[in-house]
């Protein structure tokens, strides 16, 4: 007993991962990571911690452990576009089940699985098979080996896999169908993948991950894809984290649709050259991310710095997927400098939160589907101060990833759920 729980604590407490991490500002980086989380990489490296940002992150590479030498089974797609290689898969009852080639396992809806192919993929049947997975239906199909270069289908509903077959229902009558027979399933559309992607990841084995959810801590990564399959493990398990693969503009670099300055109190009307040079000292601009109080944004990096009282309007010129940033007030506000920066599109708020001097930056993540117009607003704080300025640090605007699938939500599905 004492034995199973020693090995069960080691696996549990696995080694920090030594990475190499590159910012979107070409900066590189090398040490133990020892904590990734929706805000910020830690790093240990031999100069003493760093601590970055996750919006200068551009990828994260790690010195992973040899692949497995376990050869896989299974090659599954779910409906975000994420592949990867497995040991087994089996499908019962609206769930799918498959072992990774580490060893772990993933249980989750079936809902989530686009297509899982039993033949490793080659180049004869690539094109058939893909013709099959992209077209849309509203019934599964078991795609038939005719020949090592020839393929087939069938629609119906796939009920159940196990290891030696699929049970496919067929006008009516269920049919146990040896998997050796077939290249394999193709599952009707079911749900579009809602979760806004983070990153792309890519494991020891091949297989890419579109990651909605992550964080790294005590040598554990716990995971949530697009299609909401979750995985934890041992970091070694992957070899890259891809956080450029999405495509950012940055929000300093967007030119403004509007923008304007106003005092807690009405200025007089007849002071024009007054309100006009207000306006000007106040307008937003491009600066240089600022390190208060011990606290590092990303000192030295790019900032969009607003002032108290300023509103800044922009009309997006493309669709966004999200809003990223770390907001942080300037030093020169001292102790007493305190915001509220409020972000909204045509009237509907999308995100509000107070920022205070010298507290550590606050994360900034907006997600922006649907969103063409945007607008920021840094609203008078707590002591009505006449020009606190709030840094918005490594601001960008993430595209929507163009890889993946795109399901439509409309279509009736039949995932092996019974009606």
């Amino acid at each position: 007993m004492i034995a199973f729980l020693s090995m069960a604590m080691a696996v549990a407490l696995s080694d920090p991962p030594v990475v190499d991490v590159a910012t979107i500002d070409h900066g590189k980086h090398h040490g133990v990571l020892e904590r990734l989380d929706a805000a910020s990489l830690s790093l240990r490296t031999a100069d003493g911690a760093t601590k970055l940002p996750l919006a200068q992150v551009a990828q994260i590479t790690l010195k992973g452990k040899s692949p497995s030498e376990s050869q896989p089974t299974s090659w599954i797609e779910c409906i975000d576009g994420t592949r990867m290689p497995a040991a087994s898969f089996q499908l019962r009852e609206g769930k799918a089940h498959w072992e990774l080639l580490d060893g772990s396992s993933i249980t989750t809806s079936a809902r989530a699985v686009r297509a899982v192919r039993f033949y490793r993929p080659a180049a004869a049947t690539d094109r058939a098979w893909r013709d099959y997975v992209s077209q849309r239906r509203p019934t599964d199909l078991i795609v038939i080996r005719k020949t090592s270069e020839s393929l087939d289908m069938l629609e119906g509903v796939v009920r159940a896999v196990t290891d030696e077959s699929v049970e496919f229902e067929f006008d009516g009558q269920k049919i146990p169908v040896k998997r050796t027979k077939l290249e394999g399933i193709v599952l009707s559309a079911a749900r579009a993948a809602e979760r806004p992607l983070k990153c792309m990841a890519t494991d020891q084995h091949g297989g890419e991950w579109h990651v909605a959810e992550l964080t790294i801590e005590n040598g554990r990564v716990v995971l949530t894809t697009q299609s909401g399959v979750k995985w934890r493990g041992d970091p070694s398990f992957f070899s890259r984290f891809d956080f450029s693969s999405l495509g950012t503009v940055s929000l300093a670099d967007l030119a403004p649709l509007q923008e304007d300055w106003h005092y807690i109190f009405p200025l007089p009307t007849d002071r024009e050259d007054l309100i006009g040079l207000l306006k000007q000292r106040y307008a937003p601009r491009k600066g240089t991310c600022p390190a208060t109080n011990g606290h590092s944004s990303g000192t030295g990096g790019p900032s969009l710095v607003l002032t108290s009282g300023t509103e800044v309007t922009y009309r997006l010129p493309e669709p966004f997927e999200s809003l990223r940033a770390q907001a942080v007030i300037a030093p020169s506000a001292g102790r007493s400098g305190h915001v509220r920066l409020v972000i909204s599109s045509d009237g509907k708020p999308l995100f509000s939160e107070a920022i205070t001097a010298g507290d550590p930056p606050t994360a900034v993540e907006v997600p922006l589907q649907g969103v063409r117009r945007l607008t920021i607003r840094v609203e008078f704080g707590r002591n009505l101060h006449l020009g606190d300025e709030l840094h918005l640090c490594h601001a960008v605007l993430v595209k929507p990833s163009s890889k993946g699938n795109r399901t439509d939500r409309n279509k009736p599905a039949s995932t092996g759920e019974k009606p």
